[in-house]
This record gives C-alpha cells, sequence and structure tokens, in this order.
C-alpha cells in the first residue's frame, strides 16, 4: 500500500515523502508523459472535506504507467505535486511538448487549447522583441507544433481556431492565419486534382513560417493607425500599405530567403481581380501560396472584432467572401477552403455587413 501524504486539512503523522504540512499545488494529469522518469512525485486525493488525503502515486525519479493514468482519469480525480516542484513540472511540460501534442489519449481540443494558449505568448514576445534570437527560435518551434498537431489529426486547425478570442491584434492574427494557413495547405495537399493545377510547396514548416510572419511589418505601423475606429486617412492607408514589402525585407535581414516564406508575406494583400496591394498583381500571375494566404487572412480578418465592426461568424464571413468579395480569391482554392468547415454547423445569422479584409486597418 502507497504511504500517504497528510495535507494541511488533515491532522496525521509524516511520510517519508514530504514533510509535514508541505503544501500541495494540483497539476494537469494530461501534461504528464507516461513511461518517462519524472523530475517531481505526484499525489492523488482519497476522500472529501475532512476526511480528505493525498496518496502518492509515483515519487521523483520514478514514471508514470499508461495503465495508472487511464485509471486516474476514470476515477476523475485531481491530481498534485509539491509547491516546490512546480517549476520542474513546468519544464517537464515544455521538454516532452511534442508527446503531448501527439498523444492521442488526451482530447484533441485539451491538446489544441495547450497549443493556442501557448502560441498567443510566443507572438506576441516576438512581434515586441523580432531581434531576439530567443523569440524567433521559439517561433520556429510553435510552427512545428502547429504541423506536427496539423498532421496528427485532420481537424486539429480547427479545434484551434474554434478556441480563437475573437478581439483582434496583430499577435492573435499572426497565429489565427499560421494555423488556418497550415491547416489548409494541408488540405490542398491531399487534394491530387488540385496539385495538378495548383502546386504548393510540400513543407507545411517552411509554409506556416511564411503564414506566422506574413504581418511581422505591422509591428513598424503606428498603434493608432491599427487601432482607428473610424476610416483611414490617405496618409495613414498608404502606412498600411507598406507593410508587405516592409515585412519581406525584415524577413530576408533575419536572414529567411525562403521563396515562399517571401511570397507569402509580399502578396497575401493581392486580389485575383487586381484589386489589391502593393503590386496589383492579376491571376495567374499571383503565387499560388499566396492566394492562399489571402484567404486565410481575408477569413480571420472578417471573423475579427475590430473597434469598428464586429466579429463576423464563420457562415457569415464565407458568404461575404464568396458573394460579396467576387474576384477577390482564387474560385477553386476558396471552394476547397469551405470544404474544410463542412463539419461546422451552419449559422442562421443575417450577415450584417461587407468588408473586404484588404482595405482593412487591421
Amino acid at each position: 500500500m502507497n504511504p500517504t501524504l497528510v495535507d494541511e486539512q488533515v491532522k496525521g503523522e509524516p511520510t517519508p515523502q514530504t514533510e509535514f504540512g508541505e503544501e500541495l499545488a494540483p497539476i494537469d494529469l494530461d501534461l504528464v508523459p507516461v513511461n518517462i522518469k519524472l523530475t517531481f512525485p505526484i499525489f492523488r486525493q482519497v476522500g472529501r472535506g475532512p476526511e480528505r488525503k493525498l496518496i502518492l502515486v509515483t515519487n521523483q525519479g520514478a514514471g508514470l504507467s499508461k495503465r495508472i493514468r487511464e485509471q486516474l482519469r476514470r476515477d476523475g480525480l485531481a491530481v498534485y505535486t509539491k509547491e516546490k516542484h512546480l517549476k520542474t513540472y513546468a519544464m517537464s511540460v515544455e521538454n516532452n511538448f511534442e508527446e503531448i501534442l501527439t498523444d492521442e489519449s488526451v482530447d484533441l481540443e485539451k491538446r489544441a487549447s495547450i497549443l493556442y494558449e501557448k502560441g498567443e505568448n510566443v507572438i506576441e514576445a516576438f512581434f515586441k522583441r523580432p531581434e531576439s534570437t530567443e523569440n524567433y527560435k521559439k517561433t520556429q518551434e510553435l510552427v512545428g507544433n502547429i504541423v506536427l498537431l496539423a498532421h496528427s489529426n485532420e481537424q486539429g486547425a480547427l479545434s484551434m481556431m474554434n478556441l480563437a478570442q475573437r478581439d483582434y491584434n496583430t499577435y492573435s492574427h499572426s497565429l489565427h492565419v499560421c494555423i488556418l494557413g497550415v491547416g489548409f495547405s494541408q488540405s490542398v495537399l491531399a487534394d491530387k486534382r488540385i496539385l495538378e493545377a495548383k502546386p504548393i510547396l510540400d513543407d507545411l514548416h517552411e509554409l506556416g513560417e511564411g503564414f506566422i510572419y506574413h504581418d511581422l511589418a505591422k509591428s513598424l505601423v503606428d498603434a493608432s493607425i491599427l487601432k482607428k475606429a473610424g476610416p483611414l486617412s490617405p496618409l495613414e492607408w498608404e502606412a498600411i500599405k507598406k507593410h508587405p514589402a516592409d515585412g519581406a525585407q525584415m524577413i530576408q535581414e533575419m536572414g529567411i530567403r525562403k521563396r515562399d516564406v517571401l511570397h507569402i508575406t509580399l502578396y497575401h494583400h493581392e486580389r485575383m481581380d487586381g484589386t489589391g496591394y502593393p503590386y496589383g498583381l492579376t491571376g495567374d500571375t499571383l503565387p499560388v501560396i499566396s492566394r492562399i494566404a489571402a484567404i486565410t487572412d481575408g477569413f480571420d480578418a472578417i471573423t475579427s472584432r475590430r473597434p469598428y465592426k464586429e466579429a463576423m461568424t464563420t457562415f457569415q464571413a464565407l458568404s461575404i467572401m464568396k458573394e460579396e468579395n467576387v474576384g477577390f480569391y482564387d474560385p477553386e482554392l476558396f471552394e476547397k477552403f469551405v470544404m474544410m468547415f463542412r463539419s461546422q454547423p451552419k449559422d442562421s445569422v443575417q450577415i450584417k455587413q461587407s468588408e473586404d479584409p484588404a482595405q482593412s486597418n487591421g
């Protein structure tokens, strides 16, 4: 029988595993990989109220078996570690993040939530200090993790997007476009019929870099312009229109010379009918990957809440993109994009307004 740890609510004798009265903190069982040497002990709760006790499940230096973890899940019991081990627990999560993301015994929504929360912090840090080698490295790891989840489950991208906060900022937008871009590109790569006419690079990590850095130069635009509630002045609009070219230059200065990364950044606001910017390119002159970026960028712009408009639902956004933003997007790729949402419930809310994402200040 395992020895017990008595918490502060229950009187009793100390155990060999801890000092009497030592504080414990709850941890997430889904973030504890199985069959590895743990750097922290795990305890489970037995009983409630004044009878509540904490039983040692596995000690520091031992491992948690798959059978024991499944039993704890079935019992619905909370698990804990010593407060002094919280840092080593957090380090374990970081070091085993890829294994956690691909663990199919953990609910997909849970894995998506973990990655989404981490992604928000990584992107915000990067945009505030893009010159930081550490911040750049973390964005690369983030892209790799998004690709990993997409590979492990075809609904991974939509699961992350369902968690998205719809209040727009440049950080969240870049994360959303990366998530959608990777998921959409994966869908295109699986469609041989489309690929024959519209081939794209089959390296999702490289494409993900393009999506996540596509708005990097927004960090150079005055925040008052990005957050302005009313129409932009001609000068403000010119400042916005510079960000694709400025972004491509910033990416090259970071040492990135990959063609598709540059194409996504430089051309994501171009439109098939030539009404986009910065060059007004049309049709087949637009790289295929930039057409994919235009769709994902436009979709997130419409479904995000801005100072000057409410967020649109998925159905509203797709309806606007198809029926009102005619000529903006590659029609074959757009239909493929719509199919990604086939499992999503159709919204019955009436469309409130139209917006051309290319003309927005976000």
